[in-house]
């Protein structure tokens, strides 16, 4: 046994790390079930029920001629000694030929053959013969592996005898397990179930035959964790698997949605790591009405989000950003807490990293690979923000999920990604029912299992410390380091021939490798060199230092020790910053406003906030009243003439000017309230009350114009004092009165200017909006002397 395992160390030099991770992984999830209660999780209760009656009793009768277990062996009593002697497996005496497990293994085959003959032609329902055949390993490698199990079951028409077509595993230790199997030998099955899943993705569940002792026990290893069911003394009971080769998995999906009748064959597998447990996805290259597609099949736990729902919730708002999808569905919604989709995508070309070394070897240039680089980031950052404000979260930003084909990038694998909970997202209720999953029950789940998600390599580092709050900006800087390990593998720095990793990407443990991060990032002449990043091409190097100052900078300060001291800071994106590397417009939508947000576009946006959206409206309501009476009076003689009969006839003292300035003022305020829809639909603005309302309110004039107001003013006066001086002219000072309209608004008007005047020079003299904070420090500490020892003054770390 030492000489196999030095042979197997030596042709599989990462087997003990494997098994070791294995094993960690699988220890906690490991819970112990009754057989019966395990056969009605998996839907055979019937089943079982109608083979004990029919074969129950075979393992009693041959329990009763189980040889005796001895030191290193098996002990044949006389009964069976003879027809133990005819199949090789003790010698004269009884003592086995073998030792130890490969005596439990040999004489369980031996068993096995016995129940797989056994006939019963007047039980119904029961086949005659098990299909299943017992390959034994004992003394060679499983073919196309490195692996050496003691038995895989496999099915009799099967001809290639491998882990892809294996129903069942047996192992043998020659130890009873009653407490539970050491870490090497749970690490060593659990690496033989991977090698299962990963040849045979669409399985759901793999069974384990374990030997241990005298007894015999059933492991059921599902992608949420491990049953196990005590047997007994070698008390072996058939279980039927639900798997599927890989040539039936066009069937299923067919079966799924008849859309899929255009998918003509399965090409070959795009190789990815296979996960134990959680979420694991399995593609295919295909075809589809001719198109290149992916046939993606993933098993994701049923509290997580199904990736189809994500991409359908994205779908309008993320178009040209991410891979069409023309099929997606649900083949299993639940077993043992895990569901399978499918998904048939588009071909969006290979990961970007992938794309960095092929450049690399075909000798392109720098600049021109660097405007590449640049152009994807901006591309995937605009892509996640328009889906952040449809109300997705992508939450697993690598190298892996980016896309390149001919020079355009795609983000690709939302199968961790998150809805919002804070906005209502459109038919909602439509993709619930598509995918089989309930949104809010999700999102609750979730926060109780796996709230942690992404590539650790490029983790932001708040996440690295546990943050409970995730948000955009978290995306934004694991694509920041993307970025720079993509350019670092075109330069060169990571790779195969490196003997180690640039110190900015090291592991540790998270915490570790979050304050690593932070001091590779403290400098910022030195960070590029810190990533592994030598020299950087001028159209990517300004890509880079606008995401550094905007992930990590706060008025010209670096704020690692925040992030480090407080996983949940929350950090403010620079509008102005961003827009070097993003279309920044998208985040200035309603759906983004929970973001913490500053820039120059903020201060345009409050110029409107200054003014309400009812001053406007009023104004353009009574301008177009006053220009229609205007109108009246001016060109309709019946009117004018009604006018002199009740004013002992007098003429009314509408002029031309009048005319002039009602329309005028009308197409002027029309204009404005346009105006006010440009720079933001909604926005507030009214006439006089309001207005006045709201600068008492705010305390502050800031953002609404007195210029408008003097120049009200100045006409309203004015128009006053024509009406005045007409009616002096014309003798009847009374006459003043006799168009009380034009009188009215006039004195109004006067009326409200004073109050708007009063408002901006006596009572709201503070040129700083009551929202900017940097300008209230700085009107507030004007005083402050030079030289002052103020502590805003002091650089943190």
């Amino acid at each position: 046994v030492l000489l196999q395992d030095q042979y197997a160390d030596a042709k599989d030099p990462d087997r003990k790390q494997r098994r070791c991770a294995i094993s960690l992984e699988v220890s906690p999830r490991i819970r112990s079930i009754d057989y019966s209660d395990l056969c009605e999780d998996i839907g055979l209760a019937e089943q079982l029920q109608l083979y004990e009656s029919a074969v129950g009793t075979l393992f009693d009768d041959l329990s009763k001629q189980m040889p005796v277990i001895g030191k290193d062996g098996l002990n044949y009593s006389p009964n069976i000694r003879d027809t133990a002697i005819s199949n090789n497996l003790c010698d004269s005496i009884g003592k086995s030929v073998g030792k130890k497990e490969r005596a439990l293994t040999d004489h369980f085959a031996w068993l096995w053959e016995h129940m797989r003959m056994l006939s019963k032609p007047d039980v119904p329902g029961v086949k005659q013969q098990s299909p299943y055949s017992l390959i034994d390993y004992q003394t060679k490698m499983a073919p196309g592996t490195r692996l050496q199990p003691d038995g895989l079951f496999v099915h009799k028409d099967i001809t290639q005898e491998t882990f892809a077509t294996a129903h069942m595993i047996l192992e043998a230790k020659w130890a009873t397990c009653e407490n539970g199997l050491d870490d090497e030998d749970l690490g060593q099955i659990g690496d033989y179930v991977l090698r299962i899943w990963t040849e045979q993705y669409t399985r759901i569940f793999v069974p384990v035959l374990l030997l241990h002792g005298g007894n015999v026990s059933l492991m059921v290893f599902t992608r949420q964790g491990v049953c196990v069911a005590e047997l007994g003394p070698i008390c072996v009971r058939q279980v039927k698997s639900q798997f599927v080769t890989g040539s039936d998995v066009t069937r299923m999906v067919r079966t799924a949605d008849y859309n899929a009748n255009n998918m003509v064959r399965l090409d070959e597998r795009i190789d990815r790591p296979v996960k134990i447990f959680r979420r694991t996805s399995y593609m295919y290259r295909s075809k589809f009405a001719d198109r290149p597609v992916i046939l993606k099949l993933t098993w994701t736990p049923t509290y997580c989000y199904p990736e189809g729902a994500g991409y359908m919730m994205i779908s309008e708002a993320c178009n040209g950003y991410i891979p069409e999808v023309y099929l997606s569905g649900v083949l299993v919604k639940n077993s043992f807490g895990y569901r399978l989709e499918f998904l048939v995508l588009e071909d969006c070309g290979i990961p970007i990293d992938t794309y960095a070394i092929r450049c690399r070897n075909v000798g392109t240039k720098a600049e021109q690979f660097s405007a590449t680089l640049a152009k994807s980031i901006k591309h995937v950052s605009e892509c996640l923000a328009k889906a952040y404000a449809a109300g997705v979260l992508h939450r697993d930003i690598s190298a892996g999920n980016i896309a390149i084909k001919g020079g355009q990038a795609r983000l690709i694998d939302w199968g961790y990604s998150r809805a919002r909970s804070d906005i209502d997202i459109p038919n909602l209720d439509e993709i619930e029912r598509l995918f089989a999953f309930d949104n809010e029950a999700a999102s609750m789940e979730e926060r109780q299992h796996d709230s942690l998600t992404g590539t650790n390599l490029f983790m932001s580092v708040q996440m690295l410390m546990g943050s409970t709050e995730r948000s955009l900006i978290h995306d934004l800087e694991s694509l920041f380091f993307v970025g720079l390990y993509t350019l670092a593998k075109f330069q060169g720095s990571i790779g195969p021939k490196c003997d180690k990793l640039p110190l900015g990407f090291r592991r540790v443990g998270n915490e570790e490798t979050a304050a690593i991060r932070v001091g590779c990032l403290s400098t910022k002449n030195l960070y590029l060199e810190n990533f592994g990043i030598r020299d950087c091409p001028d159209v990517i190097a300004q890509v880079f230092d606008s995401m550094y100052q905007t992930l990590f900078m706060h008025n010209g300060r670096y704020i690692g020790g925040q992030m480090l001291a407080d996983s949940n800071y929350a950090r403010e994106i620079d509008l102005d910053m961003a827009s070097k590397f993003m279309d920044t417009q998208i985040l200035l939508t309603k759906s983004c406003s929970d973001l913490e947000m500053s820039g120059s576009q903020l201060l345009d946006e409050s110029i409107v906030e200054g003014l309400s959206i009812d001053f406007l409206v009023y104004n353009v309501y009574g301008f177009s009243c006053y220009a229609l009476f205007n109108t009246a009076f001016f060109f309709n003689k019946h009117i004018g003439d009604e006018y002199a009969r009740r004013n002992d006839g007098h003429e009314n003292l509408v002029r031309f000017n009048d005319l002039f300035f009602s329309y005028h003022a009308l197409v002027l305020s029309l204009v404005t309230f346009a105006q006010s829809f440009y720079y933001k639909l909604g926005c507030s603005m009214i006439k006089y009350v309001p207005q006045a309302w709201l600068n008492y309110e705010r305390k502050s004039t800031i953002g609404w114009s007195i210029h408008n107001i003097m120049l009200d003013f100045t006409g309203g006066t004015l128009s006053f004092a024509q009406l005045i001086l007409d009616a002096v002219r014309s003798g009847n000072v009374t006459e003043a009165l006799g168009n009380p309209v034009k009188f009215g608004m006039g004195l109004a008007s006067i009326g409200f200017d004073l109050v708007f005047m009063a408002q901006h020079f006596v009572l709201y003299t503070d040129r700083y909006d009551p929202r900017d904070i940097e300008a209230q420090v700085r009107y507030q500490s004007a005083p402050l002397s030079y030289g002052s020892t103020d502590s805003s003054d002091v650089s943190t770390f």
